[in-house]
């Protein structure tokens, strides 16, 4: 998880948010308004109102194009959000249940962090001890009290 939220003004280009997504190499950013958090939007987002690579746009104009755009006409204003205190199962269920592939997650009112599916799956690694070299059972039991 990372704990420095970089984050990206409702007023910002296209463009501007695209260059600081690839500069810090993120691909979702929360978006503000009066340092209030208004919406996300994710590289996905961006690349889904990119010019396509068969357009008859030239580089100029398509840089133009995306300058034009604001994060305001790009953006996901349903954010789905969790709490610092969920468990990494919960966060995953949820974002299996919104399809989503990160979320800020907020304590007291406030986002402390972005959660990812990449830092899902590092938890998920950590939690098994796959990385440590140790021998694991896996046991194939019926599901009715006492099976153990």
């Amino acid at each position: 998880m990372s704990s420095e939220v970089i984050s990206v003004d409702i007023k910002a280009s296209g463009l501007e948010t695209h260059q600081l997504m690839r500069q810090q190499n993120i691909k979702n950013l929360p978006v503000l308004s009066d340092d209030e958090m208004i919406g996300i939007i994710t590289y996905k987002d961006i690349m889904e109102v990119y010019p396509s690579k068969a357009t008859v746009l030239d580089l100029q104009e398509m840089y133009y194009f995306l300058s034009e755009l604001t994060v305001d006409d790009i953006m996901t204003t349903e954010v789905i959000t969790c709490y610092a205190d969920n468990t990494v199962e919960e966060a995953a269920m949820e974002m299996e249940k919104h399809n989503v592939s990160c979320f800020p997650v907020v304590s007291d009112g406030k986002r402390v962090c972005i959660f990812t599916k990449s830092d899902l799956l590092r938890a998920i690694v950590n939690m098994t001890g796959v990385k440590q070299k140790s021998i694991q059972f896996g046991f194939n039991l019926p599901d009715t009290a006492g099976s153990i």
